[in-house]
């Protein structure tokens, strides 16, 4: 056999190595990511118990059933809709499509505030939470979506160190407001959903000019790229809303027969 041969034999090698080594290493760091996520909440429980009754921890818990439930219906699983996107022949007309993205998440919060704020004395009774917390929850379920597009990007693109470094400053951004608000100033229940909501507004900012500075998003109507996602969202909603019922309905039901201090 020829030099050329064995030559090219060996880069092919070399490049599978490459290949397999740059595999292994981003997988490492997206694990290490979810350890540390975990971990954070994980070291929160004892904090939390100690300043936080029955009450209060059965109201937190109700916020995330409500919020989990909602945010397939205001969401319609767009980052997924920009992941498969990234992979068609039409990749330089991403920014165009999540910036349908952002409109399709605007019409869905449009549509759905307006339910919610209509059902009002319903939402109350079957939540325990204060209807003056619905704009709160809605608020938390788009800018979830918002900060999500630039962790999809990071994904598609195999960049996880910034996906590591902006989920871990998230969650513990989210920690360090939570023990201030929750050990520092008493805030109860409330200082917790507070400090979702003002992690939830930094990143979300954060999304934006990331988004923006990268040149990622453009704001620029298509109907074709509107009705793709909504095609693409609309048949996902029964599953994922049926597995939230399947691991979340117990606390709703607590809640009602019972009471909130069951639920906590």
């Amino acid at each position: 056999m020829s030099n050329q041969y064995w030559m090219k034999f060996a880069n092919n090698i070399l490049l599978k190595r490459i290949s397999s080594s740059s595999l292994i290493k981003g997988s490492s760091l997206y694990v290490l990511t979810n350890i540390i996520n975990s971990a954070i909440p994980f070291f929160l429980i004892p904090v939390l118990t100690r300043f936080l009754t029955p009450a209060d921890y059965g109201m937190i818990s109700m916020f995330l059933v409500v919020i989990a439930f909602l945010t397939p219906f205001l969401g319609l699983n767009v980052h997924g809709a920009i992941a498969k996107k990234y992979y068609s022949d039409e990749r330089d007309q991403l920014p165009v499509y999540i910036g349908n993205c952002f409109m399709v998440l605007l019409v869905c919060v449009t549509v759905f505030s307006t339910l919610l704020y209509a059902s009002g004395n319903l939402f109350f009774e079957l939540t325990t939470i204060p209807t003056k917390f619905i704009s709160t929850i809605i608020f938390l379920c788009f800018s979830q979506f918002i900060s999500l597009i630039p962790l999809t990007l990071w994904q598609v693109k195999k960049k996880p160190v910034y996906y590591g470094i902006f989920q871990i400053s998230n969650t513990v951004l989210n920690f360090g407001i939570t023990v201030l608000l929750v050990v520092v100033w008493h805030k109860n229940w409330q200082g917790r959903i507070d400090a979702q909501l003002v992690t939830s507004i930094v990143f979300m900012t954060v999304s934006l000019i990331v988004l923006i500075i990268n040149k990622e998003i453009k704001l620029e109507f298509r109907r074709e790229y509107f009705i793709h996602i909504v095609k693409y969202g609309l048949p996902l909603i029964p599953h994922t809303v049926g597995g939230i019922l399947i691991s979340m309905i117990d606390r709703l039901f607590l809640t009602k027969l019972v009471g909130i201090n069951a639920t906590g």
